[in-house]
Formats: structure tokens, C-alpha cells, sequence
């Protein structure tokens, strides 16, 4: 039996070895990952445009009225839509084994699951044909 090589271990659970890939509690063989795909999720821009807009209109009608509890209400919902509109997309590893498509791991960080998905290929570029497909 060949010894153990790890490519990617970190503390939050992850681990790629020349054999398998550890995610948390769930473990992939990797002879039967067939492809690796990194996807990125964009944040969907209508909920906070509709917080900001809202906010605004909030502000607008009650500050006149010096209705303090609603212009506090628009300022929350003006900031909130604010920060959800400049929010980092999500990336995430999806891996089609021979049982179906998988997503073991998705993160805002995108160097990380650029590691994660370097070790991988490193990892089962000897044994397994792949390909990697970015979006």
C-alpha cells in the first residue's frame, strides 16, 4: 500500500489526499471523480436595489414629517441594500463522480477554492482523466 500524500489540508476541515478529498464529514473518492468545475454564484442584484429603493423612499417621506422611526427604518434598509449590492460573489467546487454532481464546498474567498481545486487536479491528474471547466 502506497503512503498517504496530502496536497490540501486546512482547519476547517479540509483535506486532499492522493486517495481521497475530505470535506467536513463527507469524503470523495478521487478514481471516481470524473470532472471538476468551478462555478461562481453572482449575488442576485433585485432584492437589494428594491432595499435601497425603498429606503430612499422611506427617508424621503418621513424626514419631512419628522417621523424619526421610519427614517431609522430607511437608513437600515438603504445600508443593508447597500452592503448586499457590493457583497462578494460565491464560488463553488462542483465535482460529477459516476453517482451525480456534487458541491462539496462553496466559499466567498475565491483564492481558497482555487487551492482546493489546484490540489484536486494535482491530486488525481495521475490516475483519473478530467477535465476542469471554469465559468
Amino acid at each position: 500500500m502506497a503512503d498517504e500524500v496530502i496536497y490540501y489540508s486546512d482547519d476547517k476541515g479540509i483535506k486532499i489526499t492522493n486517495k481521497q478529498a475530505i470535506f467536513g464529514k463527507k469524503s470523495y473518492e478521487l478514481r471516481t471523480i470524473i470532472s471538476i468545475r468551478v462555478t461562481k454564484n453572482p449575488s442576485s442584484p433585485k432584492i437589494p436595489i428594491l432595499l435601497v429603493v425603498c429606503g430612499a423612499i422611506l427617508i424621503v417621506m418621513n424626514i419631512v414629517r419628522f417621523h424619526i422611526i421610519e427614517v431609522f427604518f430607511g437608513i437600515l434598509f438603504l445600508i443593508f441594500g447597500i452592503y448586499d449590492l457590493l457583497a462578494k460573489p460565491t464560488y463553488m467546487i462542483k465535482l460529477l463522480q459516476t453517482k451525480g454532481e456534487y458541491v462539496p464546498i462553496s466559499s466567498r474567498d475565491k483564492e481558497r477554492i482555487e487551492q482546493i481545486t489546484d490540489a484536486l487536479e494535482a491530486a488525481i491528474a495521475t490516475g483519473n482523466k478530467f477535465e476542469r471547466k471554469d465559468r
